[in-house]
């Protein structure tokens, strides 16, 4: 929760989405990035803190790139 506030005091997840949408980086390049970060802390994190700690940043750059979000669920 206080990771949480922390993100929406800061306007990270908007930013970072923002930051996403206006590089050239292609749609298929960002979800092969998350998925190589989800690998990563697979190793090092139980899966609910992990889901917990990325889905406030990862969330709004997949809904900026147009991706469903039950999809990306």
């Amino acid at each position: 929760m206080v990771f949480g506030y922390f993100l929406a005091v800061f306007r990270v997840p908007c930013g970072l989405a923002g930051l996403v949408s206006s590089q050239r980086m292609g749609a298929p390049f960002i979800i092969g990035l998350i998925c190589f970060i989800y690998l990563i802390l697979g190793c090092l994190i139980d899966s609910l803190p992990r889901a917990v700690l990325t889905e406030p940043i990862s969330y709004p750059v997949m809904v900026t790139l147009g991706f469903n979000p039950i999809w990306f669920g």
